[in-house]
């Protein structure tokens, strides 16, 4: 069972707001809105017209280069330009490098209830260090029926028909000086293309349930 995962702006804030030298200016009836991928962009060919690829559900970045270029356009093709990004309803705006936005910016998203927020840190590193976090928080997850154990430092599946004694197995292993990851159900999150990562469901983080035993706590045993 696939779970596609995805973040609210209010959530950011609260996770790497601090973090990210982040604090929010306008758009609070947006914050609900949500990012469901890690990559972000910059909008400066949206800023010059070309708008048909910008995605309202990925973090946009305005940085120096992208005000600076506004600055060199008149004051009604600003508007405009501003305008018609934020009409996208997007999920979220940050200027980054401490720049105090222009009130044309501020209008737009007030207007739109778009959440525009300011960095202090420059563009460059701003998205390195926000895409790290979001490749963790966004990755994908897959759910999986089974025992998983951490074996001499190696995460270990074990998988077969409902009854057959993976717990059994799991409670040996256990009692030979092995970890329990989880028991039942496994999530499998892909943080890079050659990495998983298998973690327990809250609800079911240290238990196990062994036929005959019943459900027993891995870190009381």
């Amino acid at each position: 069972m696939h779970q596609s995962r995805r973040i609210t702006i209010r959530e950011l804030l609260s996770e790497q707001g601090k973090a990210a030298k982040l604090r929010l200016l306008a758009g609070e009836k947006g914050l609900d809105r949500y990012i469901d991928h890690p990559r972000m962009q910059k909008p400066s060919l949206a800023f010059a017209g070309y708008i048909e690829h910008l995605s309202d559900y990925r973090l946009q970045v305005i940085g120096q280069t992208e005000m600076s270029y506004l600055a060199t356009r008149t004051p009604e093709e600003q508007k405009q330009a501003i305008d018609a990004v934020f009409d996208l309803r997007l999920a979220g705006v940050v200027i980054t490098r401490g720049q105090q936005p222009p009130d044309f910016i501020l209008d737009a998203a007030r207007r739109t209830d778009t959440p525009l927020m300011i960095s202090d840190y420059p563009s460059s590193t701003f998205m390195t260090n926000m895409l790290l976090f979001l490749s963790h928080r966004l990755a994908p997850v897959l759910y999986q029926h089974g025992v998983y154990m951490d074996i001499f430092g190696l995460g270990v599946l074990i998988t077969g028909a409902s009854g057959i004694g993976k717990s059994e197995i799991g409670l040996e292993l256990i009692s030979r000086g092995h970890r329990l990851i989880a028991d039942d159900m496994v999530e499998f999150s892909r943080e890079s293309p050659k990495v998983a990562v298998g973690r327990s469901p809250d609800a079911l983080r240290y238990h196990m349930e062994v036929r005959g035993l019943g459900i027993l706590n891995s870190r009381d045993l």
